[in-house]
């Protein structure tokens, strides 16, 4: 995928993600490919815990939001839809500010289930959360 293409595909899935909880968390989507999608999302008050530190939470919705739109954006969207059935995250350490950036990345791409693991690292990057999913693919109703 060339620059102008990967530079529309990203506008596209921003676009995608308005009014929705990507756009409440200021999840915004930085890098495609094949199998992988990246996106960022800022640390302060807003996804913070009681503590001052990143909710593992916010880190999870990140991980599925990015997952669960690599599936989509992988698959007919046309015919079918995927959504996440299970997620499984590791919460390694805490972060108080800054940027994380997520990446997932596609490891089995079925007909009808994606297996993909997600990372979030922050500016430094040390690993902050580790994650699995599953999204199942489902056809649109008629």
């Amino acid at each position: 995928m060339d620059a102008a293409e990967k530079s529309a595909v990203l506008a596209r899935l921003n676009t995608w993600g308005k009014n929705t909880l990507l756009e409440t968390l200021s999840i915004e989507f930085v890098d495609v490919g094949a199998d992988f999608l990246t996106a960022t999302m800022p640390v302060g008050p807003v996804v913070h815990q009681p503590h001052g530190i990143l909710h593992g939470g916010a880190s999870v919705a990140l991980g599925e939001s990015v997952a669960s739109t690599l599936s989509n954006y992988v698959i007919d969207t046309q015919s079918h839809y995927a959504v996440g059935v299970n997620i499984q995250a590791n919460h390694l350490r805490p972060l108080h500010a800054g940027v994380v950036r997520c990446t997932a990345v596609i490891k089995r791409r079925g007909r009808t289930m994606h297996y993909s693991e997600m990372t979030v690292v922050d500016e430094q990057e040390r690993l902050i959360c580790a994650m699995s999913m599953n999204n199942m693919v489902v056809a649109h109703s008629t």
